[in-house]
């Protein structure tokens, strides 16, 4: 059975009152006993010592009956028992016996108190009476004269003693009772009362604990007072505490949601405690994966190795591929620290390595694309030089190609140009609105003449009155790079389809055309610089390959971007959005 605190207050302070309550009772009556039994002892000295003096003047040894007139005569003037006893132990006198029982009464010369007194003037006994058949206190003292000598002994019963002790133990078992009784009373007080200042703190304390902050001021006397302050002080240090961690937490938070690496942190046990929007995105996880371990979140062997392989105050790094739904290579930097914990931080160079990949191929195309007309031109000025020159037929050949390779090494280096300008944000655009219409028809005059020569018609659809947000050099670039596209790669007697439209907040500008088309191997990448569906085909049509990459920057430079689809007729349609 449990008890509440209040009952258990209770009861202890109920116990130590009872017990010292007991402790005090009894002392006082071994104490009380002792002084009693100590009075009447002192007592029956002094009447001793009154009497002896009284019966050594007035005794005589030759009348023994004057010895019981004596002791009457002291009884007379003070209730207690005498007993008149010479050296001998013959008893000439005794208060409770008559004369006939004096003469026959037993010697006394084997009594405590007698052989006391005789030898050493005075005597106390507590004894069983035999004479009377009472337990006995006894006082005795010596007396002499010039006749005779012997002992007076004064008596007193026990029981009036006891009868003495009685009426002071009622009086104490009466007192005792009433202080038990206050005591219970206080006990009930100041367990009721402790019991609620001590509920009050506790509430106060869980309140705390719960993380509430509470202005209640909670009153206590006494020692409590103290603690009373404390945990008010500690309530006012814990807010301070709780706001202070509060704002280093969203300081961290915000660090660690506007870094762009993934971060993750895990335990000694490899579980993970701490992860970031960036990690959750890279590793393409729906919710935080805080409490399981790392193996159970992503299945990247390599990383675990890596961490396996750490000891405490390690940092390593090395390079993954994550098979996550889109896959991605990851540069992951591994920190063990002193605790045996572990920081992750994950870094997505998927595009990093793309752009490597992409700046080796440029180069290597740049390379191979300058070298064939540098090749060119150089062989046809030796064979000019070697004697060619003279033969006016074969010079003019040579002449021909070397002004051909000129020509192509000079457009290749304005659209290199170009490019690097229009990705250096150096190419100054001035966006303003433009007819749709108007672009359109400007853009295939200009190649009308090119196409009529290949037997191709270019149509302009109808677009109404639609305007785009453009800059019209730019714009022009971009739909003459697609027109000379389908003209080159459009068969004779084909046919060139260019038509505009609104979309929402876009202006869709599509080119169609009906040649060859462009097979899905090679669409994601028709737009990067110097790639070509057919390498030897677009060199023999004067082609720098740089024409889609030029049109595809300079879509996104004003805002907008470019696409390609096969079309209804089996050619391809290349299109832009741009800005309405």
């Amino acid at each position: 059975m449990k008890f509440s605190f209040r009952l258990r207050l209770f009861i202890a302070i109920f116990a130590v009152v009872l017990f010292g309550v007991l402790v005090a009772g009894a002392y006082l009556s071994s104490e009380l006993k002792s002084n009693i039994q100590l009075r009447v002892e002192q007592e029956l000295l002094r009447q001793s010592h009154l009497a002896a003096l009284y019966v050594s003047e007035a005794l005589d040894a030759i009348e023994i009956q004057r010895g019981q007139q004596l002791v009457h005569d002291l009884e007379n003037a003070a209730d207690f028992r005498y007993t008149i006893i010479l050296k001998d132990g013959t008893v000439i006198g005794d208060t409770d016996l008559t004369a006939e029982q004096v003469k026959v009464v037993q010697n006394h010369s084997n009594r405590p108190e007698v052989i006391s007194a005789l030898k050493n003037g005075d005597s106390v006994s507590h004894r069983y009476s035999t004479t009377i058949g009472f337990e006995m206190f006894y006082g005795a003292t010596r007396f002499s004269n010039k006749l005779t000598s012997g002992v007076v002994r004064v008596s007193k019963p026990l029981k009036e003693v006891d009868e003495a002790l009685a009426v002071l133990y009622s009086s104490l078992l009466v007192g005792g009772l009433i202080v038990l009784v206050m005591s219970l009373l206080l006990a009930l007080f100041f367990s009721v009362y402790f019991t609620r200042v001590l509920q009050s703190l506790v509430r106060y304390a869980q309140r705390l604990a719960e993380g509430k902050r509470d202005n209640t001021q909670v009153h206590a006397e006494f020692e409590f007072s103290g603690l009373t302050s404390s945990l008010q002080t500690l309530s006012e240090k814990l807010e301070e505490s709780v706001q202070e961690l509060a704002v280093e937490r969203d300081r961290f938070e915000a660090v660690l949601e506007g870094m762009g690496e993934a971060v993750i942190a895990l335990d000694a046990s490899k579980r993970v405690t701490v992860i970031n929007s960036a990690a959750l995105m890279l590793l393409e996880l729906g919710r935080e994966p805080v409490g399981k371990t790392l193996l159970e979140t992503i299945r990247v062997p390599g990383l675990i190795e890596l961490l396996d392989s750490l000891a405490p105050g390690d940092t390593k790094s090395a390079e993954f591929d994550i098979g996550v739904a889109t896959p991605r290579k990851v540069l992951a930097k591994v920190v063990c620290l002193n605790s045996a914990a572990y920081v992750v931080v994950l870094m997505d160079v998927t595009e990093l390595r793309r752009l490597e990949s992409v700046r080796r191929d440029f180069v290597s195309n740049v390379s191979h694309e300058l070298r064939t007309p540098i090749s060119v031109v150089r062989a046809n000025a030796e064979t000019l030089l070697d004697g060619a020159l003279e033969d006016k037929s074969m010079a003019a050949k040579f002449l021909n190609s070397i002004v051909s390779n000129s020509e192509r090494l000079t457009s290749l280096i304005a659209d290199l140009l170009d490019l690097a300008r229009i990705e250096e944000d150096k190419l100054e655009l001035k966006k303003a609105p433009l007819t749709l219409s108007l672009v359109l028809r400007r853009a295939s005059s200009a190649l009308e003449t090119k196409a009529l020569d290949r037997h191709q018609t270019i149509e302009v659809e109808p677009c109404a009155d639609i305007e785009v947000m453009a800059d019209a050099r730019a714009i022009d670039q971009i739909l003459f790079n697609l027109l000379d596209n389908a003209v080159k790669y459009t068969p004779e007697n084909g046919v060139i389809c260019v038509r505009g439209y609104q979309s929402g907040a876009r202006v869709i500008i599509e080119v169609e055309d009906n040649g060859p088309g462009v097979a899905e191997v090679h669409r994601e990448r028709l737009f990067e610089r110097f790639y070509r569906v057919d390498k030897g085909r677009s060199r023999e049509m004067g082609g720098t390959g740089l024409g889609l990459a030029i049109v595809k920057h300079l879509a996104q430079a004003m805002g907008g971007e470019v696409g390609m689809r096969p079309g209804d007729s089996g050619g391809s349609v290349f299109w832009v959005k741009l800005p309405k």
